[in-house]
């Protein structure tokens, strides 16, 4: 930049300068060509530093690490040991770095408290799906003990009440009730309690929990009930059968409905043999057969009028199974239920097409 002085101040437009480019040199000429050798001059940026620096007769001043802002340089001549002359003066910007610019820092502003309420609402989701489990976990023990209660009620609750019963009988009449007799019912009602007693705590075990615990646990179950009404059976494993997880209402499901399919088949089918199977694939299957006279609606257990069959397939829809029953050569009842990998665990292969037992 070019200054050149004649007494009076030069006004010239500003020099834009980038953030950086932070080097300008001026170039200072006197009009007094003349006697230019005797010219000195002072220089100066006021909103860097007030006082004049002395450079002497050079006439080329560099100015060195420059910092961004909006400056002024003055420069003033004197002639020898003469008086100071006017102040002439340019103006030059030098443009902040853009990390350094309002819009720049209004954006990091926006950045940190768009992080933070991200963070927030993160962690008040976090909060909020932890509460929700909690509910759901204690909304899910509120309704187990309102199904054992159930179970307790309708299962123990009338089998002592048939026991109460026959006593007082015995007791008050004992004449028309033979003591041997009323004893044998008794025992009969208290060994159906005790079984009843023994599913409901098993139900609701957490470590008998897998379809291996279900499977072996219907085994014996359906192996000892026909035995004693002198039912051949046959129990096996189909297909290749994975060691899942599943949850109390699936256990309790498939038990009942298994213990309601063999007391129909005890009651009214006068079959001499029932077979049972069990598959795995992608959904697990129970298939009940048996030999008998079939169903008919003529001895009451009909789909339409068998209060057994009904509840058979309330208990299938509960787990969001499906109860399928069909009839050639006996009854057949199959319980079909998807079971979905997050009830599962490792698919650990447990039986196989040929692990049938056949208990006469």
């Amino acid at each position: 930049k070019h200054l050149e002085g004649d007494g009076h101040a030069t006004s010239t437009a500003p020099i834009q300068l980038k953030y950086d480019q932070h080097q300008l040199t001026f170039h200072i000429r006197s009009n007094e060509r003349a006697n230019a050798p005797a010219v000195r001059y002072a220089y100066r940026i006021p909103d860097l530093d007030t006082t004049w620096t002395d450079a002497g007769r050079e006439e080329r001043i560099t100015m060195a690490h420059l910092i961004p802002g909006d400056h002024t340089f003055q420069v003033r001549a004197r002639k020898g040991d003469g008086p100071w002359g006017p102040i002439s003066e340019a103006r030059f910007i030098i443009a902040p770095p853009y990390w350094a610019t309002w819009w720049f820092r209004a954006l990091i502003v926006l950045l940190v408290a768009g992080i933070i309420t991200l963070i927030f609402q993160w962690r008040l989701a976090l909060r909020t799906q932890k509460m929700e489990v909690r509910f759901a976990r204690e909304q899910a023990l509120s309704e187990e003990r309102l199904r054992i209660a159930s179970d307790l009620h309708d299962e123990l609750g009338s089998g002592l009440s048939v026991i109460k019963v026959k006593s007082q009988l015995a007791l008050e009449r004992p004449a028309t009730n033979p003591a041997n007799e009323v004893l044998q019912q008794v025992a009969s009602s208290s060994s159906e309690l005790i079984d009843s007693m023994r599913q409901i705590i098993w139900t609701i075990r957490s470590g008998q929990s897998s379809l291996k615990d279900l499977v072996a646990y219907m085994r014996s179950y359906a192996v000892g009930y026909l035995a004693d009404h002198e039912v051949a059976c046959s129990f096996g494993v189909d297909e290749v059968l994975q060691d899942r997880q599943l949850t109390v209402e699936q256990r309790r499901a498939l038990l009942l409905i298994l213990k309601e399919a063999l007391h129909n088949v005890v009651k009214h089918a006068r079959a001499s043999r029932v077979t049972i199977t069990v598959s795995d694939t992608d959904q697990l299957r129970l298939r009940i057969a048996d030999d008998g006279v079939g169903i008919s609606s003529g001895n009451g257990t009909g789909p339409a009028h068998g209060v057994g069959l009904k509840s058979m397939e309330r208990r299938a829809l509960s787990i969001g199974g499906v109860l399928v029953i069909e009839q050639m050569d006996g009854t057949t009842i199959s319980v079909v239920v998807p079971l979905t990998s997050e009830r599962t665990g490792p698919n650990v292969p447990y039986g196989n097409s040929k692990g049938t037992d056949t208990f006469a």
